[in-house]
């Protein structure tokens, strides 16, 4: 996804850095935000399903976002289904 994209169609800055995180490892950008272990500043008070939400009605699939993200959260769900030691960090 093109960086271009997301910064002209979500303006706020701290979710930037979000994106950034997703093009360069969309994994482990899924995994902290859904762990509370990404600083979203004053997004942080959100719910990473409600974010996610915006965010796919948003961009829907430009640059690809939807089906990586949907590829990401399908691949750590089959890794982390059942775990209970998974909690956000203090």
């Amino acid at each position: 996804m093109s960086a271009t994209v997301w910064k002209e169609t979500l303006q706020a800055s701290p979710l930037h850095s979000w994106f950034e995180a997703f093009d360069d490892d969309a994994q482990t950008a899924v995994h902290d935000l859904l762990l509370g272990r990404f600083d979203l500043a004053n997004l942080a008070a959100t719910e990473p399903r409600s974010l996610l939400g915006e965010w796919v009605a948003k961009l829907g699939n430009t640059g690809n976002f939807s089906s990586r993200l949907d590829a990401a959260l399908t691949s750590w769900i089959e890794a982390h289904w059942g775990n209970d030691n998974l909690a956000p960090r203090a």
